[in-house]
């Protein structure tokens, strides 16, 4: 979705709710406004999901090979 079509999809779930003000619609306003922002923005989401993704895989192969991971030990079986 385009941060103009969140734009109105936030508009049109606050309409007739008495809310005055749309986060989507201020953090858009900001993020249009300042030159190279938005692409900044975006290039930090897909490095953040990047690491996500990594951090999850390296996760999911100690767990699966029975190694303990980021600090933590198995119990022994009693």
């Amino acid at each position: 979705m385009s941060l103009a079509g969140g734009r109105r999809a936030a508009l049109a779930l606050r309409a007739g709710t008495g809310v005055t003000c749309s986060a989507d619609a201020a953090i858009d306003k900001v993020i249009t406004s300042v030159p190279g922002l938005q692409t900044e923005t975006l290039a930090f989401a897909h490095r953040y999901a990047e690491q996500v993704t990594s951090d999850c895989q390296v996760y999911v192969t100690a767990k699966n090979s029975d190694r303990p991971s980021f600090g933590r030990t198995r119990r022994p079986s009693s």
